[in-house]
């Protein structure tokens, strides 16, 4: 990594990784480990890492709406959206590898006899076999609705001021509310969306970005006195 990089843990996060003396591999990959097991949030911004933790999710309050307009410093007036269903990301099986204990498998049994089973299989750090189950169950539960959508927006300086986009992006603030219709239909939607990346082109004349984001549900868990998780019927407590 460049000289000078920092790594930011926001906080300890909600799980506890497994020590490994004799790991061989990549810092990379034992980053991304850590990540996957603790189903957090990496952000890349000015000289920093930051590593947020499950635990941090439920304190994001979105600033930013993107929709079809744009309205005062905080509404960004996309040019286009495309909506995506949650598809290969849909699991109603999942089973979970720590290097501690034993696989841990956790399945939706209504999902696969309306869908038939779609499983997915996790390598993690998880230190302990109850860690690792918690992982399956809410990898499931997570993504256990087939209708659950994600977005690809793009959107430009020519229709927008994107001053407060590019500052909740600097300031680590990846949760936006997204405002958009149904093919058809009149009914204005609006989804809690995390932004996991964005591309962008650059010229004198204007700047182009493309936003990609995925549900807030990801990592949506009952969290009591949360503005975001601690609506009832939103989570497992609901069901």
């Amino acid at each position: 990594m460049p000289t000078g990089t920092n790594f930011v843990l926001v906080s300890g996060g909600s799980s506890t990784a497994a020590a490994d003396a004799s790991y061989s591999g990549t810092a990379l990959n034992r980053l991304n480990l850590n990540m996957v097991t603790e189903q957090g949030w990496l952000s890349v911004t000015d000289i920093g890492v930051y590593l947020y933790g499950r635990n941090d999710i439920d304190d994001l309050a979105a600033t930013i709406t993107l929709a079809r307009t744009a309205s005062g410093a905080y509404q960004m007036g996309y040019s286009d959206i495309n909506r995506i269903a949650l598809g290969s990301n849909y699991l109603n099986n999942c089973t979970a590898t720590p290097p501690v204990a034993a696989a841990q498998n956790s399945t939706d049994a209504t999902g696969v006899t309306a869908y038939g089973t779609y499983g997915a299989e996790f390598s993690t750090v998880d230190q302990t076999a109850s860690q690792a189950l918690g992982f399956a169950q809410w990898q499931v539960q997570s993504r256990s609705d087939p209708d659950q959508l994600s977005f690809q927006i793009s959107l430009s300086d020519t229709a927008n001021n994107l001053t407060e986009l590019f500052n909740a992006i600097y300031l680590n603030e990846p949760l936006v509310t997204v405002s958009y219709k149904k093919p058809g239909s009149g009914t204005t939607f609006t989804s809690s969306q995390i932004m996991q990346g964005w591309a962008m082109s650059v010229n004198p004349a204007r700047t182009d970005m493309e936003i990609f984001t995925s549900p807030l549900t990801y990592t949506n868990f009952f969290t009591l006195d949360s503005a975001t998780f601690g609506v009832l019927n939103t989570s497992r407590l609901g069901w």
